[in-house]
């Protein structure tokens, strides 16, 4: 008699977003992101997944810094030797430069970790299986984020009367279509994930500067993707998600999620929860899938202090006695007359209190001029104190008629010119 093969449920864990080498108004970050790996390598040891997916955005610039390269390497390195983990799949998002992602794939494939970096020609090289004694226990449709004229070539017709958003939506559902199916004749009866770095109507933003909208997404455009409908994309096992920050289901799909990013991007972000997926999915394609959220500590809080004079001291007093290390954002919303004691007040009630750290300063008066051209940050109510160089470069940017490839380029020679003025400052100090 022959016998079927047992094979046990895997496990995966899923994150994304990591934007290592993001600041917050200045405010190096890269504390925060050593302790979210090290935390992550933990969750690895106890979880023993079969794969670590992280689904685009490892880095918050397409030139990253070598502080952030390192923190990188050094994590996939030790999940691999430490924390046990052979399957490690990496997507590019649209923060992540395909050149410098991709430089390091080769050596990665030593360690067990598949980086991809970019759409690939061939649906197979975006393709990962999982085995176990020589059986496939697990496909991986490892979709990055993708360009939007490559996209509109794969389904362009002659004398195509399609508009180029419905051709980008199509091409990129007929992209997923292509990589899945490669991806299943692959898994055989096993079960199949896609990864992708994409924004799906009907989702919720954090209302965060760096994706420029707010409430639900319709036909808007964030990091360059439009919006795609959720029915549109191939039927998998789960879907595993990036781009978004704000970890939720998506379409109501308990498999299909956004994991968010592991730390606050923002101080519209200020207490919000943050969480990576255990995924435990059945032996064979369309067993019951099982999500576990496993919430991610807070390693530096943010803090938005909004109200009258008199609230704002009160509030910012309770920092200090707490003696939390915070990030605060502060707005004045009321209150009359001069302003300018009370906000000499604010900075003496944190003095003695390095943890304690005011960022952002707002009163009732400051407004963004909507004749600045920069309107878009208009509406997400920030004041061009408030942002980092790259955020009103990428906000200028995206006025231009550009393609996704050109603003890319732009964007990374604008951060490394930015990264040598500073780094220049920094020596002449």
């Amino acid at each position: 008699m022959e016998f079927g093969i047992i094979r046990p449920a895997m496990k995966i864990i899923h994150t994304s977003d990591w934007h290592l080498g993001a600041r917050l108004h200045e405010e190096d970050r890269s504390a925060e992101h050593v302790a979210f790996l090290d935390w992550l390598l933990d969750q690895i040891k106890t979880e023993r997944p079969d794969a670590l997916l992280v689904s685009g955005d490892v880095f918050d610039t397409t030139a990253p810094s070598a502080s952030a390269m390192k923190a990188y390497h050094s994590f996939v390195v030790r999940a691999y030797s430490e924390a046990g983990c052979q399957n490690i799949v990496i997507t590019g998002g649209n923060h992540d430069s395909p050149s410098w992602l991709g430089m390091s794939r080769q050596i990665l494939e030593c360690v067990g970790t598949t980086v991809v970096p970019a759409g690939e020609d061939e649906p197979e090289r975006e393709c990962v299986l999982v085995e176990r004694d020589g059986h496939p226990v697990l496909a991986i449709a490892a979709i990055p984020y993708l360009r939007e004229s490559e996209l509109a070539n794969l389904v362009r017709q002659e004398d195509d009367p399609r508009s180029h958003d419905e051709l980008v939506r199509a091409g990129f559902a007929e992209h997923c279509r292509r990589v899945v199916a490669a991806a299943r004749a692959k898994a055989g009866d096993a079960p199949v994930v896609m990864m992708g770095h994409c924004v799906i109507s009907g989702s919720r933003l954090s209302d965060d500067v760096s994706e420029r909208q707010r409430g639900v997404v319709s036909d808007t455009v964030v990091g360059g993707v439009k919006s795609v409908d959720f029915d549109a994309l191939p039927s998998v096992d789960y879907l595993a998600l990036g781009h978004l920050h704000v970890p939720q289901r998506v379409a109501g799909r308990d498999a299909a999620r956004y994991s968010g990013s592991p730390i606050p991007m923002s101080f519209s972000e200020a207490g919000a929860q943050k969480q990576i997926l255990v995924v435990t999915l059945g032996e064979k394609s369309g067993d019951a899938v099982r999500v576990e959220e496993r919430p991610i500590p807070c390693f530096h809080a943010l803090a938005r202090v909004v109200g009258s004079p008199e609230a704002v001291l009160a509030r910012l007093e309770e920092l200090a006695c707490a003696g939390v290390p915070t990030y605060v954002e502060v707005s004045v919303s009321e209150g009359e007359g001069d302003l300018s004691p009370w906000w000499a007040k604010f900075a003496a009630a944190v003095a003695g209190h390095p943890e304690i750290k005011i960022l952002v300063e707002r009163d009732r008066r400051e407004k963004v001029s909507a004749g600045s051209g920069l309107e878009g940050l208009a509406e997400t109510n920030e004041n061009l104190s408030t942002l980092d160089e790259l955020a009103v470069a990428r906000a200028r940017l995206s006025e231009e008629n550009l393609t996704d490839e050109d603003r890319m380029a732009f964007e990374g020679l604008l951060a490394e010119v930015i990264a040598e003025v500073k780094s220049g400052l920094v020596e002449g100090e």
